[in-house]
Parts: C-alpha cells; structure tokens; sequence
C-alpha cells in the first residue's frame, strides 16, 4: 500500500488484491489519515469483490461521519454492478471533483 497526502486528501494506491492484510494495513495507517479525505485507487477485480467491498464499506460509512469524503476510483467496472453507497469515480481527477462537491454541501449543510 502506497499513499501520498496533498491538500488535506490522502491517495492511496493499492495494486495487490485486497485482502485481510490490507484491512488491517489500512485500519492501522487510518489512525493518521481520519481527518483527511481518503481517495482509494482499486482495480477491477478488487472493486467487484463484493466480500472485500462489504468489509471496506465500514469504513467510508464512519468516515463520512467525521465530514471526511471517501472515494474509490476504478475505470473498470461497469457503474450499474457498484452498490449505491460507494462514491466512486473512474479517474482520480473526478474522484477530487466529487470531494470538492460534498464539501461545498456540507458547508451548505445538505
């Protein structure tokens, strides 16, 4: 796992499958990033892993309590077969447009 922090959002770029390891990886490296915006770069097989999706979900769900954004970005899946409750996008620059985007609601408190 690979991440770099700018302007107050942490990528993060995964390229091995996604696995236990990386949950517990990602939860101890969380500590330092839960008051940052959090980009996750996936690939195909990692965001259409619904085991792998449904554990990695409890984590945007407390994170978007804390007024923090969570994105995943793949350009592989078909946007139909993503659960709703992700916020995703297929580049990393629409990935900042959708962070840009729920901090202008938050800010109007939507």
């Amino acid at each position: 796992m690979k991440f770099e922090i700018t302007d107050g959002t942490a990528v993060i770029f995964e390229s091995s499958d996604l696995n236990k390891d990386f949950l517990s990886n990602f939860k101890n490296v969380y500590t330092k990033l839960k008051q940052k915006n959090i980009i996750l770069i996936l690939s195909e097989s990692q965001i259409l892993n619904n085991n792998l999706i449904e554990n990695i979900l409890k984590i945007p769900h407390t994170h978007n309590k804390g007024k923090y954004s969570f994105v995943f970005v793949s350009d592989h899946p078909d946007p139909n077969e993503i659960k709703a409750e992700i916020s995703w996008a297929p580049t990393l620059q629409e990935a900042f447009d959708i962070i840009e985007i729920e901090e202008i609601q938050r800010d109007l408190e939507f």
